[in-house]
């Protein structure tokens, strides 16, 4: 089991359009009753009138009623267990607020339709094992789900019937089923065979942006005192929000990367004028120690899924290495939904995200994600370079970005005043232990590692800059520059012998052995999988911030951004790149708060955005 304070670097690394028709060949009648010949007759057409309000089903996987519940203060929940409890996995409706989950489809009824006619109600074949149906009874009643194709009878004919249409997952990958689907209802009454299909998507889930943060949430580990406030709820307070928090307090160690555990998503569907959403807490393609306790936070309209599969538990498949783009606009056109950055490279084996963790958000996603190169980069996350930001302008939000060139030359504004004999970082003493100095400015300007590892970082970051710009329609102005530095991540051995800035570790740089548990694909029972015995070989995954990373931060609203405390250099008794990176929010009117990361977090690879996770409010929610 690794201890809290592994570094990140180290750990295991549209709507579809509506069509509703009464048909006799046009429907899939293999899939809907195979003795059926689509050629019988054609006296039946118009006969039946299959309607709903909406044509967005959504995937089932909260827990209304609260029976899948984890019991706190328990040892680690077995991921075979913890995740298959949710109110799309059983065969019921789970209470009237599972019922709201539901998609109401309504067969009208045929008052003159014959005693012997027969009937059968079923979805497209692709569909069959990823979405249930349920019929309506009386008041709040509900039949069970039913095996497909399903009877109906002629009694059911005559009087109409309501199906209620539930999706048993989220959406996983397009290749086997991209949530499109029709559920068909035929009738025969003698020679007559009529049909009615009505086209259905199951919805897609939305990444979170820059909305307002509701709560923050986190994991804490044994010991904690129940009712203690997460980090960085001091920092938040100082910042004027008054955002809560729900943590859960677990037997046993916590993994602190707590935005590397999860996704946070939603999905929403609207009938009879009202809308219904479901929050979503995509767990990340790895097996991380504490992780199966994110189901504790699934419950009345919060569903908690997971990334299983092949290829996973790398770095790369952590959620730190996803962000959400809100809405924009490009050529005239808005775009409502955004878009996905996520940190990849098709072509370099080290800079890959899983299959598994591309498909997901491929489906998932109206438009492409935006693949940036992050291969350079030691942890390989893509919120260590670029990051979503509120911003005062049309869209709302803003990128900030990474700049070393903007690092560098303040650097030599305090050079240039003499100055130059101050340390570079200058963090608060720690009670127990001291880190290594860095060097002085003087120092750092002559260090030409250093120098060589920022020019690589530009070019690099400028690379991604330039993809943005092209696919987005974006200028200059929607970029923040925010003063970064970077290094040879200092874990590298390999740095100590190899002169200049070319190599470094070629995947994640702590080779692992087998899964502790085997039978968990992606998901252990709390345990990382344990160290193994390889050693890393040489390749490009190798820079790692040399001054606590700014453009690592966390938005709280529209006007509130924390971020981490820069302990720089001085001019005129202020640290010259706090007072540039406030400077830079400042122009989006965005209150910067700084938090000190040093030798918690920022020593061992991460910053505030890594170290937290939140709930945010879903747009069109109503206010509780």
């Amino acid at each position: 089991m690794l201890s809290p304070f592994t570094s990140r670097r180290s750990r295991a690394a549209l709507l579809i359009a509506f069509s509703m028709s009464s048909f006799i060949a046009s429907v899939d009648v293999a899939s809907a009753a195979p003795s059926l010949k689509v050629n019988e007759t054609k006296s039946g057409q118009g006969r039946l009138k299959l309607t709903s309000k909406t044509q967005t089903v959504l995937p089932n996987v909260d827990d209304d009623s609260g029976r899948c519940a984890l019991p706190k203060g328990k040892p680690f929940p077995k991921f075979k267990n913890v995740s298959t409890c949710y109110d799309g996995a059983d065969n019921k409706v789970n209470g009237q607020e599972d019922a709201k989950d539901l998609t109401l489809v309504t067969l009208a009824g045929i008052p003159d339709v014959a005693e012997s006619a027969s009937a059968t109600v079923s979805v497209s074949a692709t569909a069959k094992d990823k979405v249930r149906i349920f019929i309506k009874g009386d008041g709040d009643k509900w039949s069970e789900g039913l095996k497909l194709p399903a009877k109906l009878t002629p009694a059911q004919l005559k009087s109409g019937v309501t199906f209620g249409v539930e999706a048993t997952d989220v959406l996983r990958d397009a290749k086997v089923f991209d949530g499109r689907f029709d559920i068909i209802v035929e009738v025969k009454e003698g020679e007559k065979i009529s049909g009615a299909s009505r086209k259905l998507q199951v919805a897609k889930l939305t990444a979170f942006s820059t909305q307002d943060v509701e709560k923050i949430v986190g994991i804490n580990s044994e010991g904690t005192k129940p009712d203690a406030e997460p980090w960085p709820m001091g920092a938040i307070r100082a910042s004027g929000s008054k955002v809560g928090y729900q943590t859960r307090v677990i037997t046993g160690t916590a993994h602190p990367w707590n935005q590397d555990m999860f996704e946070g998503m939603y999905a929403s569907m609207t009938q009879d004028g009202k809308t219904q959403h479901m929050r979503v807490l995509a767990l990340a393609h790895r097996n991380i120690e504490g992780m199966n306790e994110w189901f504790g936070f699934r419950g009345k309209d919060v569903g908690v899924i997971a990334l299983t599969g092949p290829n996973g538990d790398k770095s790369m498949d952590a959620m730190g290495n996803v962000d959400g783009i809100g809405s924009y606009i490009k050529d005239g056109k808005r775009v409502a939904t955004g878009r996905l950055i996520i940190g990849h490279h098709d072509k370099l084996e080290y800079g890959k995200v899983s299959q598994v963790t591309r498909s997901f958000f491929e489906v998932n996603s109206p438009l492409a994600p935006i693949y940036l190169d992050t291969s350079f980069l030691s942890v390989a996350h893509v919120d260590e370079i670029i990051q979503v930001i509120p911003a005062k302008n049309e869209r709302g939000w803003a990128f900030a970005v990474a700049s070393p060139k903007v690092a560098m030359d303040l650097l030599k504004k305090v050079e240039s005043a003499k100055k130059g004999s101050q340390q570079l970082v200058n963090p608060p003493k720690h009670d127990k232990f001291d880190p290594p100095k860095i060097g002085t400015v003087s120092e750092i300007l002559k260090n030409k590692d250093i120098l060589k590892a920022n020019e690589i970082a530009q070019q690099r970051i400028d690379s991604n800059v330039n993809l943005l710009k092209k696919e987005l329609g974006f200028s200059d102005a929607d970029f923040v520059k925010i003063p970064a530095l970077f290094r040879r991540a200092y874990q590298d051995e390999l740095a100590k012998k190899e002169g200049g800035m070319v190599d470094g570790s070629k995947g994640d740089p702590v080779p692992f052995g087998p899964r502790d548990e085997p039978e968990d694909p992606g998901h252990g029972s709390g345990g990382d999988r344990p160290p193994g015995t390889g050693k890393a070989t040489l390749g490009k995954r190798n820079l790692d911030a040399l001054v606590p990373n700014a453009v690592n931060a966390l938005s709280l609203d529209k006007e509130r951004l924390i971020v981490p405390a820069q302990h720089g250099p001085k001019l005129n008794g202020k640290d010259v790149f706090a007072e540039a990176v406030t400077a830079a929010h400042a122009k989006n009117g965005v209150k910067v708060t700084f938090v000190d990361t040093y030798h918690e977090i920022h020593v061992l690879g991460g910053e505030v955005h890594c170290r937290t996770n939140v709930f945010r409010k879903i747009p069109g929610e109503a206010k509780s």
